[in-house]
C-alpha cells in the first residue's frame, strides 16, 4: 500500500467483529470502511475497503442489502459525476436465491445511472468451459444490465486446480485502462485491479472547434433559397416552441448548403513563443534524427546533432525574448506581470475542493451532506433574522407609490425588428442555436419573409403572455 499508488483496497473475508477496532488495521493515508459479517452469528466472512484520505466519499447505506456481504461507497471528484466502488464477498454453496438478491441490486444500481466497479470473492467459476452451474446466471445478470466482467485469467490456482472466481464487474468498460490479476504469495487467491481514468487537464491537447466553410459562399443564391423556402408554413403550428424550431430548421437547411459545417483540430499552444519557424527547425531536427538512425552513419549523426544544438539554442533565444517584451509592455500591470512571472516559473493555480466542513463540533466530508448543510443553513437564515426585526406598525404597502398606468406587452411590426436585425454584432460567437448573427442580418436586410416569420413569432408569444 506504501509502494503502489493504490487508491482503494478492497478485502474480501476481513474476519472482523466489533472487538477489533480501526485503529489495528489503520494505514497511514487510507480511511477504512467495513461491514463485518452479521449473518446468522457464523464467524469469518465480512468485506472493508482502504480509501485513500484525499477521496471524497460516502458509504451508500441504500445500496446494503443485508443477505449479501456488501459495501458500496460513492466517490466524487471535482468537475465528473460521482461513481460507485462496491466490494462484494459470497461464500462458497451459497443458496441459489443468493444470486436473485445479487440481481436486484445490480438493478437497483442501473436504475441510479452511476459508474460501477464492482470487486469481489464471488466463489463462481468464470472460465470457460468451467462446470460451475451458477455461472450461467450471473452471466445472464451481466448481460441484462450491460455490466462487463474484466477478468480473464486464474486468480486462485492450487496443485488440483485453476479457477477464476474474483472478478471486476463494470458498466463503463470503456473507462478502464488496465486490469489484471497479481500473484502476491499470501494466499492461494491472487489479487485482482483495475485502473480507471481520471479527468485531468492535457495542456497540449489539441482540441476540436467546428466552423462554416465560406470557400464556396454565394450570397446572392443564399437569399434566392432563403426567399423559396415554405416559410408561411409555421402558421400550421400552434406552439411557440415547434414554431421556433421549423423556422430554425428551415434557415440552417439554407446555411448547410451554402456554408456547410467543418470540424478542425487547434492545438493549445502553451509555449507562445514558438514560431511557425522554430516549427520548422523542429522537423529538420527529427527528420535528421530518423534518418541517423536508419543509416547509423556518423556524419549524419553529427548533422542531427547541429541541428539539435540550433533548434535548442533558438528556443532559449524565443523564450527570452517573449518574456523580456511582455513583461516590458505590461510593467504597469500587476496582474498581467504576475501571470508571466508564473508562466515562466510554470506554476499553474488549480482550485481547491472543500475536503470537509465542521457543524457543531461534528465533520462533515461527503459532497452531498455538505451540500445539505448549506442548503439548511440559507433556507432557515430568513427566519433567524426576521426574529431578530422588531414588530411594527405599519404596512408595507405604505411604502408603494401608487400609479394608474399599467404593464402590457405590445405588439410589433417588421420594421422594428428589422432594426433589431441591424443592431446584431456580427463578431459575436455563435449561439446554442448554430444560427450566426451575421447569416440573420442580411437575410432580414434582402427578405421580407424572415422579419414577417419573427413578427409572427413574436405576436405568439406576446398572445400566449397575455
Amino acid at each position: 500500500m506504501e509502494d503502489k499508488k493504490i487508491d482503494i483496497l478492497a478485502i474480501n473475508e476481513s474476519k472482523l467483529d466489533d472487538t477489533i477496532n480501526d485503529d489495528e488495521l489503520y494505514i497511514p493515508g487510507f480511511e477504512i470502511v467495513r461491514k463485518d459479517r452479521m449473518l446468522n452469528g457464523r464467524n469469518g466472512g465480512g468485506v472493508y475497503l482502504y480509501l485513500r484520505s484525499n477521496l471524497n466519499y460516502r458509504v451508500r447505506e441504500d445500496l446494503i442489502i443485508d443477505k449479501l456481504e456488501c459495501l458500496t461507497v460513492e466517490i466524487t471528484k471535482p468537475r465528473s459525476r460521482p461513481f460507485l466502488v462496491s466490494t462484494r464477498y459470497r461464500t462458497p454453496n451459497s443458496p441459489p436465491d443468493i444470486l436473485n438478491d445479487f440481481e436486484n441490486l445490480i438493478g437497483k444500481i442501473d436504475g441510479l445511472n452511476l459508474e460501477l466497479y464492482l470487486v469481489g470473492d464471488f466463489n463462481i467459476n468464470m472460465l470457460l468451459g468451467a462446470a460451475d452451474g451458477n455461472s450461467p446466471k450471473l452471466r445472464s445478470v451481466c448481460d441484462i444490465y450491460g455490466v462487463k466482467q474484466l477478468i480473464k485469467e486464474p486468480t486462485r490456482v492450487t496443485a488440483q486446480s485453476q479457477s477464476l472466481i474474483d472478478l471486476c464487474l463494470t458498466n463503463t468498460p470503456d473507462k478502464i485502462v488496465r486490469s489484471g490479476v497479481v500473484p502476491l504469495g499470501i494466499s492461494d487467491h491472487s489479487l485482482i485491479y483495475l485502473i480507471r481514468k481520471t479527468h485531468y487537464t492535457n495542456f497540449g491537447k489539441a482540441k476540436i472547434i467546428t466552423t462554416r466553410s465560406f470557400k464556396n459562399f454565394n450570397k446572392e443564391d443564399f437569399l434566392r433559397d432563403v426567399a423559396q423556402r415554405p416559410w408561411d408554413d409555421v402558421s400550421q403550428f400552434s406552439d411557440p416552441n415547434e414554431m421556433w424550431e421549423f423556422w430554425k430548421n428551415q434557415l440552417l437547411t439554407c446555411l448547410d448548403k451554402h456554408a456547410p459545417s467543418k470540424s478542425r483540430r487547434i492545438r493549445n499552444k502553451n509555449s507562445p513563443w514558438i514560431s511557425y519557424e522554430l516549427i520548422r527547425k523542429m522537423r529538420k531536427r527529427d527528420f535528421l534524427r530518423k534518418k541517423a538512425e536508419q543509416t547509423n552513419d556518423q556524419s549524419h549523426w553529427a548533422d542531427f546533432k547541429a541541428a539539435r544544438n540550433q533548434v535548442n539554442n533558438s528556443i532559449k533565444y524565443a523564450k527570452r525574448r517573449y518574456f523580456n517584451e511582455n513583461l516590458a509592455a505590461n510593467k504597469k500591470d500587476p496582474r498581467k506581470t504576475w501571470q508571466l512571472i508564473n508562466e515562466l516559473n510554470s506554476r499553474h493555480h488549480k482550485r481547491k475542493t472543500i475536503a470537509h466542513i465542521e457543524i457543531d463540533d461534528n465533520k462533515i466530508s461527503s459532497a452531498a451532506d455538505m451540500a445539505e448543510a448549506f442548503n439548511h443553513h440559507f433556507a432557515k437564515i430568513g427566519h433567524d433574522l426576521a426574529r431578530g426585526i422588531p414588530l411594527v406598525n405599519t404596512q408595507p404597502e405604505s411604502f408603494l407609490i401608487s400609479a394608474d398606468k399599467t404593464f402590457t406587452f405590445g405588439s410589433c411590426c417588421t420594421s422594428e425588428v428589422l432594426k433589431l436585425l441591424e443592431k446584431l454584432q456580427v463578431n459575436k460567437a455563435t449561439g446554442l442555436d448554430n444560427l450566426p448573427s451575421k447569416f440573420l442580418k442580411f437575410s432580414g436586410q434582402y427578405s421580407c419573409t424572415i422579419p414577417n416569420i419573427y413578427v409572427q413569432l413574436i405576436d405568439l408569444l406576446w398572445y400566449c403572455s397575455n
